[in-house]
């Protein structure tokens, strides 16, 4: 009876270390599960046709062309840049791995024990990248191209093997700035593929609060009842003043208002990652063994709307 007492105290006291570690970390999850989004949110397709390049030109549903990149150029344009040459996690993004190949973006994700660059100063064996609408001036992000409110739309594919996931994704230069919930600045998970093993689903994620004590996150995964890693699929966002809804292959999957809508622009970013220390990703999936891979980016469409316009708003605005 002593003995068994004292492993039940043991127990106790460290199931109360493990709740006020949680505690103390900050960091609070929230998982979406079931359909009611479905009858709370408005998850209908934007009437795109029509619209035009400009918002003197914006259709009958106020809908007009922000960005269109096809990608068909022999090199990056203006708006889009390598993410930068840094240690993200186990890998190093460098922009060597990005490359322009018959009309897409290819990002190239290797194991390497003799990687040569000038631009890599760490000694990572792992290495892969992505691109975003920012360029870097003095060690910081400065956009090239955000926008607040819309439709998201990129075509890719991902990155067919184990240890990496791709992701599309938004993201404010204010969201680490703390109170207001997500209106002040967030981070827009569109999609992250870390599925490898359920080929089936997808997640989303919305992020507020920087990613410290304070930091909230709103998530959800689900089966879309195809292979997502077999060729090529679109994944969209329509992001209005009162919701966030998630798209794929055109068909709504989810929708929220987590943390409030975000009221300020983002700039946008697609990349890929390697996790092999854990060997998992987001939603606490096990991502195997890495192997390489690469990820294509087809194309990436942005469109604005004219009703949306009187609710843009700068982080200052909260301040």
């Amino acid at each position: 009876m002593t003995s068994c007492l004292k492993a039940l105290t043991i127990f106790v006291a460290f199931l109360i270390l493990f709740v006020m570690t949680l505690c103390l970390s900050g960091c609070e999850y929230t998982t979406f599960k079931g359909d009611s989004w479905k009858k709370k949110y408005d998850i209908s397709n934007p009437d795109l046709e029509g619209a035009g390049d400009s918002q003197n030109a914006a259709n009958r549903s106020g809908w007009y062309s922000t960005m269109i990149e096809d990608f068909d150029g022999s090199s990056l344009n203006n708006e889009w840049y390598p993410v930068e040459n840094v240690l993200r996690n186990e890998e190093y993004w460098c922009d060597k791995m990005v490359t322009l190949v018959d009309s897409q973006v290819q990002v190239s994700a290797v194991k390497s024990d003799n990687h040569v660059c000038e631009n890599c100063s760490d000694k990572s064996i792992y290495f892969t990248s992505g691109i975003i609408t920012c360029r870097y001036e003095n060690g910081k992000r400065i956009p090239t191209f955000a926008q607040a409110f819309g439709y998201f739309e990129a075509k890719v594919k991902f990155p067919a093997s184990d240890g990496m996931w791709s992701a599309f994704w938004l993201q404010t230069t204010s969201q680490g700035q703390i109170g207001n919930g997500g209106k002040d600045g967030a981070e827009i998970d569109i999609y992250e593929s870390s599925f490898w093993n359920k080929k089936d689903y997808v997640g989303h994620c919305i992020h507020y609060d920087g990613y410290g004590a304070k930091h909230k996150a709103g998530q959800a995964t689900h089966s879309v009842d195809k292979n997502l890693y077999d060729g090529y699929h679109t994944f969209e966002l329509k992001w209005t003043p009162e919701e966030y809804v998630f798209y794929v292959d055109g068909i709504a999957v989810w929708a929220t208002d987590f943390g409030g809508i975000c009221e300020v622009p983002a700039y946008i970013m697609l990349t890929n990652e390697i996790r092999q220390k854990a060997q998992y990703g987001p939603y606490g999936q096990k991502l195997g063994k890495f192997t390489g891979g690469t990820f294509y980016i087809d194309y990436v469409k942005v469109y604005q709307n004219v009703n949306y316009l009187p609710y843009i708003k700068s982080a200052e605005d909260f301040k």
